[in-house]
């Protein structure tokens, strides 16, 4: 494994990486992965955004790219967690905002957004090297069937 810049430890890529095996992801794209992934919270250098590209099964390769925590101020207009009231009915009560006076958040757990050209890079480059690997598997078994084969006809000529 080779890691290049602020990543988590070997052992805590090792542990995505098998979590993304498990959830079928052959490419994953997120600027918050600690929605999908808690456990990512704990890592060193916590990455809070992650591109990854998984590669197909005859290889057990991956790349991933993180990209670190994005803290930034959101400005609403009035509480945007002011609760809805239920009525005895079951049904919601929404009101409008009494005050729009500014309702200020800090973001938190969360990268700056991949651009839609690197998703499209990664996305790329995930089906350049899958069908380079799909083709150095087919070749390699074509050579090892044709080695088996005269094996074979090598064994029958000495006996």
């Amino acid at each position: 494994m080779i890691l290049q810049g602020l990543t988590p430890t070997e052992t805590q890529v090792k542990s995505l990486i098998l979590w993304l095996t498990e959830q079928n992801h052959m490419l994953y794209v997120t600027d918050g992965l600690s929605r999908d992934y808690p456990l990512a919270v704990t890592f060193d250098n916590a990455p809070a955004g992650l591109i990854a590209i998984l590669l197909p099964k005859t290889s057990e390769n991956a790349i991933l790219w993180f990209r670190r925590e994005y803290r930034h101020q959101v400005d609403w207009a009035g509480d945007p967690d002011k609760p809805a009231s239920l009525r005895s009915d079951g049904s919601w009560d929404l009101h409008p905002r009494g005050s729009f006076e500014r309702w200020t958040r800090m973001t938190e757990n969360s990268s700056r957004g991949w651009l839609d050209c690197e998703v499209d890079y990664a996305q790329a480059l995930h089906q350049l090297l899958s069908d380079f690997l799909l083709q150095r598997t087919r070749l390699v078994n074509t050579f090892n069937d044709r080695r088996s084969s005269l094996e074979d006809e090598c064994e029958g000529v000495l006996l």
